[in-house]
């Protein structure tokens, strides 16, 4: 039986037949989507979808597979324009010429180590997550003949570097806090540690340790605190 759906300014036809492998494509017009879902539907009477599907896969590329990707997918996404770019630059590498049937993680592999010579690590993981879940989508949504998404095999670089300098005795002394930009930039613990270190166990300010705190934040305004001195006991 043979559904039809608006995706985007596309139609997507898809037809099912127990026992044999569901099939989809995407058109522009309605009236091409019913034309190609009839011809399915006598392939599947004659149980022949399968056959289809496997002389299919043979000539389908990891490249027609990002521009349908693009097409269907990242189209009716907010930041469209950004991955469209994405996907257009790495039409352009060798490896869109593999059939998906062929492709491994290899040249996927060689894509990584080369873009990590010339940008950041953040950008390199951000396209392998796009690539990534092209084939996904591709393998769950379009039932291609995917039987392992080469992306998930390989290593992805880090998202980015953690902030790990903790603030030096003295650093604060007569200098204002910018508190909206000091909590994003320290961790919870560091935090709790700052507090032990100068309150007493009452929660009140060790003697000789003048603290003013940050007002309540208004819309618009960051908060700011002073700490005026840091004469601790001992």
């Amino acid at each position: 039986m043979a559904t039809f759906r608006k995706r985007g300014e596309k139609w997507q036809a898809q037809v099912r037949r127990k026992k044999q492998p569901t099939v989809s494509r995407s058109f522009t017009h309605k009236v091409d989507a019913d034309g190609w879902a009839r011809d399915m539907e006598r392939a599947a009477d004659r149980e022949e979808l399968g056959t289809l599907i496997k002389g299919a896969a043979e000539d389908l590329t990891v490249g027609e597979l990002l521009r349908r990707y693009c097409a269907e997918v990242i189209a009716l996404k907010r930041g469209r324009d950004v991955e469209t770019y994405i996907v257009n630059a790495m039409l352009r590498q060798d490896f869109c010429n593999i059939a998906i049937s062929d492709v491994s993680p290899a040249p996927i592999t060689k894509y990584r180590d080369q873009r990590l010579k010339t940008v950041q690590d953040v950008t390199v993981r951000r396209e392998l997550n796009i690539l990534q879940h092209a084939f996904d989508v591709a393998a769950q949504e379009w039932d291609w003949p995917i039987k392992e998404n080469p992306v998930r095999s390989i290593r992805k670089p880090s998202s980015g570097n953690a902030r790990d300098r903790r603030l030096l005795p003295g650093e604060f002394t007569g200098e204002k806090v910018d508190w909206g930009g000091w909590a994003a930039a320290v961790t919870k613990q560091q935090i709790i540690s700052f507090m032990d270190e100068h309150y007493s166990e009452d929660r009140k300010p060790w003697k000789g340790c003048r603290f003013s705190p940050p007002a309540p934040a208004s819309a618009g305004r960051r908060s700011e605190g002073r700490i005026i001195s840091t004469h601790l006991p001992g």
